[in-house]
């Protein structure tokens, strides 16, 4: 399969005089502070995916990146994301949002699939190409793999602060989510560049978002942490969420833990801590079902995009 081509306008200076160059050396500024882990870990992903970025910094590849989006916004033609849903798996937020009308939505998930694998060069060459397609205000909906962060991995991902939390690099599920961690971190700083809303949802337990650059981008971009249970919408077990996001609007989403309502263990049970102390839990098959949203979790958040983008009437 070809990789997708870009229409990329290449001015004088590359790039160095567009309008987000400032705001790209203040976040690699800050990326600097904290050990400089996008200016090491994105190069290489975008050259990957857009071989004609070869030989550009890391500030020119971005910002020709987000003035090819505005280029492709200002075509009449063009037909404009209002909702991204990036590791969609059933599509359930996907399909929500095309039944409130929100607007043209798409959705990527390596399980439909090798050109939608992020993991891939065609993949994320054709996850970033559909986000230079993003409406202002579209929801870029980011439901990262938690197979690698999450508290019952611990003790075989071995994620803890001694080692910035990129766990056991030997093995392959770990390495697969530190570069998941990666692309997130870039899709969700480009797309707040772009005046998107991007959405990042992970269990309460994980630790994706203590990873650099992922923490830096959530900093830089002044993020707000929301807690949800997915057992708030009808789910078949409590499933504590956090939803990291810019836009105010979906902190609307969080609930108080329903836990009350279910029996103990439906999901997970906790059954302490075997003789090395390691903490032993017991899940199996009722971890599966848990891993879609729930179509009234859907419709809540396709509400809340629906009236973001809906223009208000002017007062008379």
């Amino acid at each position: 399969m070809l990789r997708p081509s870009i229409d990329l306008l290449l001015p004088d200076g590359l790039g160095l005089d567009f309008p987000d160059t400032h705001v790209l050396e203040s976040f690699l500024e800050q990326d600097k502070e904290g050990g400089g882990s996008a200016a090491a870990m994105w190069p290489d992903l975008l050259t990957n995916a857009f071989p004609v970025l070869s030989g550009c910094s890391l500030v020119q590849m971005l910002a020709l990146l987000l003035a090819a989006a505005r280029q492709n916004r200002s075509k009449p033609a063009a037909v404009l994301r209002h909702c991204i849903e990036y590791f969609a798996g059933a599509a359930e937020l996907s399909r929500a949002h095309i039944e409130v009308d929100v607007g043209c939505v798409s959705r990527w998930d390596k399980d439909y699939g090798d050109h939608h694998d992020c993991l891939t060069h065609i993949g994320l060459a054709h996850w970033l190409s559909d986000l230079l397609l993003a409406a202002p205000g579209a929801l870029i909906w980011l439901g990262t793999q938690c197979s690698s962060f999450v508290l019952m991995c611990k003790a075989i991902a071995k994620r803890e602060e001694a080692n910035h939390w990129m766990g056991d690099t030997n093995r392959q599920f770990v390495r697969d989510g530190n570069v998941q961690m990666q692309i997130t971190s870039l899709i969700y700083l480009m797309a707040s560049c772009l005046g998107c809303c991007p959405v990042i949802e992970q269990p309460i337990s994980s630790v994706l978002a203590k990873l650099r650059p992922l923490a830096t981008v959530l900093s830089f971009t002044k993020s707000v942490r929301t807690v949800t249970y997915m057992g708030a919408f009808n789910g078949n077990s409590p499933k504590p969420l956090q939803l990291l996001h810019t836009a105010i609007e979906y902190k609307a989403l969080a609930r108080k833990s329903p836990a009350a309502h279910f029996p103990k263990g439906v999901l997970v049970d906790d059954l302490g801590q075997d003789q090395q102390g390691r903490r032993k839990f017991r899940g199996g098959e009722a971890l599966k079902p848990s891993q879609a949203y729930t179509p009234e979790f859907g419709r809540c958040v396709a509400v809340i995009t629906k009236n973001r983008l809906t223009p208000r009437p002017a007062r008379t």
